[in-house]
């Protein structure tokens, strides 16, 4: 097997040839772009997550190349086209074979973490408080910035249809997808109001000149210039841009280099950087979660004038805590060619020291003794009784192979309180926040996903995401491994680009948050999402943890019970055995004073929980009139023996009428009674009531 140095050299000549920006042109349009009619769906989106395309990395790597001499515009003969198309899957996959096991392979071959459009948009909010540096020494703002290069994307959308219409009119061998990716600084500035003089200076900071050349980029971690500047100046008015992701990226990335050599910026820089990505992670759990119940900066403070520590972002929510720590670390060059050391290095400074950070905070918070006080000294008021605390650490940047790395090398620690952390960047949380609005919802994902931690395998988080939306992401007790392959992203993608791009489309995958929307089991959830009672969060995680057939029986009785209660006036109850020996459910609908109904009810889920030997038992008090939820009742507590409930458990079922407990429909002699007790219903109620009978 051939050494990457001796591929690579292969590749550059390759690149050099004449002509061959056309062969590169046509790898974009085939490997990138996305085409459908009136809406866009999963199956147009799905080859992007193919294992056989090349990915942008292997992209900007030929692009890399391509730019380090002059370019040959000439268009190919097509038989040389297809020699160079053939060569350069060839070396790529040879390319691949010899270094996907060595320590830089996982960092090349690392999936991305942002939709284009984050990129893009986020950069607005990113330097936000650069502004006033960028007009000064660039030329421009960020939101000019912005606007041009969403003009672009725009005109280059128009000319790839046009390109496409007029192909269809031409035989194979005149095609070239160039012309489609080029532009010229009037077309932008027809798109857009930024003015003529501040689009040049825009384009010209993301752009390579002709002899500028990419001299330093030698292997494939090494600096490569495509990626700062991934416009090609064909001429003084002339661009091209064949990877539309990497300008977006730029700017997201760039301005803050520039800033950086700048001496007498490059502090401020450091913490405008550092407070974007605070903001940004505040601002959207409180869009999940309300303003109320969102802090930054909150002060742990034992008593006064001892401060324990310092959480970034503290979410209070009923009897759950999430602790937020941001970073704003990047991977320095070094660890991105393979060093061992400095990966390690960087992802301790990135990754282990806010997790450390935040993980000494929460355990002050489940240890309890303290005073928590926000950025402006005010007490926050908080439950000393917090039954979860989810500790997260959140980057602000693509940092590649992240999950992969947190697997091999975060030191971390799990109580009955306290979860194992979650470590995302900013674009997973935009996704996770944006997809799952609610309390209930978002909660009950980082509770699965940080139990999950040492049994799910997926380079990006996205794909964790989108399984949960379409699967829910629970796995059979015992299963040490679940593999996501990146192709399952193909819905959240969709989305996403639906939401945030304006395009025709689903805005919400087929799977959790849609399959029984309209049953009453939806609309109990829908109650449950933004309620802060502790019981009715604790009932929603249950409920979100069920499989679809229990799902469809707890409809059925719901809708069995509403009919009786509506024909007869008399109230009915079913008890369903959610998992046995765990928990279970009794769902209550009557016209009795709801105080009366919950005290009843809250005596029955006590019973059938001592019954059952449970830890936990569930009650739900319906409406009559429409099936809404009217009350919750939520014990959670170990079970222990006790002489005085067994007498009372046997008491209580020995006075209650099958028909008033279990299933609204006949009970079969053999199965089993739906008093709970475990017995079969011929050796239990039944039993009773023929005695009473005598």
């Amino acid at each position: 097997m051939r050494n990457e140095g001796e591929i690579l050299e292969d590749l550059s000549r390759l690149c050099g040839s004449p002509g061959y920006i056309h062969a590169v042109a046509s790898i974009c349009f085939r490997e990138t772009l996305v085409t459908y009619n009136e809406n866009l769906t999963t199956d147009a989106m799905q080859h992007l997550s193919s294992s056989t395309r090349l990915i942008r990395t292997e992209i900007s790597t030929l692009l890399g190349l391509l730019v380090k001499s002059v370019i040959d515009y000439t268009p190919p003969e097509p038989s040389l086209l297809q020699e160079y198309f053939e060569n350069t899957y060839a070396l790529l996959g040879e390319l691949e074979r010899s270094i996907q096991f060595a320590p830089r392979g996982p960092m090349f071959y690392a999936a991305d973490s942002a939709y284009h459009f984050q990129y893009r948009d986020f950069a607005v909010r990113k330097y936000a408080n650069d502004d006033a540096w960028l007009e000064t020494n660039k030329g421009f703002s960020i939101e000019a910035a912005r606007k041009i290069i969403e003009a672009i994307e725009t005109i280059q959308n128009k000319k790839i249809t046009a390109a496409l219409s007029e192909m269809q009119e031409q035989p194979p061998n005149c095609w070239s997808f160039l012309p489609a990716y080029t532009f010229t600084l009037d077309e932008v500035t027809n798109y857009t109001d930024v003015d003529s003089d501040t689009a040049r200076k825009v384009l010209s900071v993301f752009s390579i000149a002709p002899e500028e050349g990419n001299n330093t980029f030698r292997e494939l971690n090494d600096f490569n210039v495509i990626n700062a500047k991934p416009l090609i100046r064909r001429d003084d008015k002339s661009f091209i841009l064949l990877l539309r992701q990497s300008l977006d990226e730029a700017l997201y990335e760039s301005p803050f280099y520039w800033m950086r050599e700048d001496e007498k910026y490059k502090d401020i820089a450091m913490q405008n950087r550092g407070r974007f990505t605070e903001e940004f992670c505040r601002e959207r759990l409180e869009l999940v979660f309300g303003k109320e119940h969102v802090h930054s900066n909150t002060t742990i403070n034992k008593s006064k004038g001892v401060r324990l520590g310092e959480i970034d972002v503290l979410v209070i929510f009923a009897d759950r805590a999430v602790v937020l720590q941001a970073k704003s670390k990047q991977l320095t060059l070094e660890a991105r060619k393979g060093n061992e050391r400095k990966i390690r290095d960087d992802f301790k400074e990135a990754i282990q020291n806010s997790y450390n950070q935040a993980y000494r905070c929460a355990k002050y918070l489940a240890d309890g003794g303290w005073v928590l006080r926000d950025k402006d000294g005010r007490k926050i008021t908080a439950s000393r009784n917090l039954k979860k605390i989810y500790v997260i650490c959140a980057i602000s940047d693509h940092y590649p192979a992240l999950n992969r790395q947190v697997e091999q090398f975060l030191a971390y620690q799990n109580t009955e309180t306290i979860n194992a952390p979650f470590v995302l960047d900013v674009f997973a949380l935009d996704a996770i926040t944006e997809m799952l609005p609610s309390p209930l919802r978002l909660l009950n994902y980082v509770d699965r996903r940080t139990k999950y931690i040492d049994i799910i395998h997926a380079d990006s988080e996205l794909t964790v995401l989108s399984n949960h939306l379409q699967e829910n992401l629970w796995f059979e007790e015992g299963e040490s491994e679940v593999i996501l392959l990146e192709g399952l992203s193909a819905d959240l993608d969709v989305a996403m680009t639906v939401r945030r791009e304006g395009v025709s489309g689903k805005r919400t995958p087929d799977g959790i948050l849609t399959r029984f929307e309209r049953t009453p089991f939806g609309l109990i959830l829908r109650k449950l999402e933004k309620s802060s009672d502790p019981d009715s969060i604790a009932l929603g995680f249950m409920l979100l943890a069920l499989g679809e057939e229990l799902i469809n029986h707890v409809n059925g009785q719901i809708q069995k019970i509403l009919g009786l209660v509506k024909k007869d006036g008399r109230g009915r109850s079913s008890v369903i055995e959610i998992s046995e020996g765990s928990t279970g459910l009794i769902i209550y609908c009557g016209h009795k004073p709801i105080s009366e109904a919950v005290s009843k009810l809250q005596e029955r889920c006590e019973r059938h929980k001592y019954a059952k030997r449970a830890n936990s038992w569930f009650g739900i008090c319906l409406s009559p009139v429409d099936g809404m939820l009217r009350r919750v009742v939520s014990l959670d507590y170990k079970w222990e023996w006790s002489a005085e409930m067994d007498a009372e458990t046997r008491r209580y079922f020995s006075r209650q009428r099958p028909s008033d407990l279990g299933s609204t429909g006949k009970v079969g002699r053999n199965a089993p009674c739906p008093c709970g007790s475990g017995l079969k219903y011929k050796k239990c109620c039944l039993l009773r009531e023929a005695a009473k009978q005598r």
